[in-house]
């Protein structure tokens, strides 16, 4: 189905492209586009056929289109007509009520100026699918004059960007996850309590312990509980046993 496009004045079509001829490949595709999703569309590639007077022509393209696409490129901007026929777009609808002026950059930086207030479609960059699919969302809006999706946005998030207040550097967590104590591992008694105390002083220290029980190789963990505090620090180290 044809989106409706608003009258404005003697309408004849429904968008006039505007290009240099070295962006002549760009103009093409995009007016394709267009008439897929049946727009009617004046491209001088196609319209200014033999026998035709392609000033008067174009004159028909800026006076008799509803709006008209400016494929913007760095020779787009230094072409003479081209900015003649954007100017006369740019006059018609200078608050862009009526999105008479549609930009849609192809190749190079955004123009300066009158148009840089002008809200254009952005292709560089994109792969030929994000580029149609783009343009084609894009000219619906502004045929419609709003960008509203088809279906709900998801419900926001309610958390904050910081979901808490930062711990002082240094400082333990006041909930600490530990594993269970092994039964396995016997014989510590001594060396964890040496650890508590060393702990408990804020110093750094080594304990070197030999451990009894089953043969195991693996990770262990040493454990402490401090009672100036309560978190449990877990402290993991690699060791590996063999039997004795």
């Amino acid at each position: 189905m044809k989106p409706v496009s608003e009258p404005i004045g003697r309408i004849k079509w429904d968008f006039f492209v505007s290009y240099t001829e070295a962006d002549r490949a760009w103009a093409e595709w995009i007016a394709w586009l267009l008439e897929e999703d049946g727009y009617a569309v004046l491209v001088q590639a196609w319209d200014m056929v033999a026998g035709t007077n392609w000033i008067s022509r174009m004159d028909q393209g800026v006076a008799r289109a509803a709006r008209m696409v400016a494929v913007l490129s760095p020779g787009y901007f230094s072409s003479v007509y081209g900015t003649a026929e954007w100017q006369v777009a740019w006059a018609a609808d200078p608050q862009g009520q009526q999105r008479k002026l549609i930009t849609v950059r192809v190749r190079g930086e955004w123009a300066a100026g009158l148009l840089t207030g002008v809200v254009g479609i952005d292709l560089v960059g994109l792969s030929e699918a994000a580029a149609r699919r783009r343009l084609r969302e894009e000219i619906a809006a502004a045929a419609r004059g709003r960008a509203k999706p088809g279906s709900p946005p998801p419900f926001p998030l309610t958390e904050r960007a910081v979901p808490a207040e930062p711990r002082f550097p240094g400082a333990l967590p006041e909930v600490f996850t530990v594993p269970g104590r092994n039964p396995h591992f016997t014989g510590r008694e001594a060396e964890l309590d040496t650890l508590r105390a060393g702990l408990g002083t804020g110093s750094a220290m080594t304990v070197q312990a030999v451990v009894h029980g089953l043969v195991l190789q693996g990770q262990m963990y040493g454990r402490a509980s401090l009672t100036c505090d309560d978190a449990s620090p877990v402290f993991p180290a690699t060791r590996h046993f063999s039997s004795i």
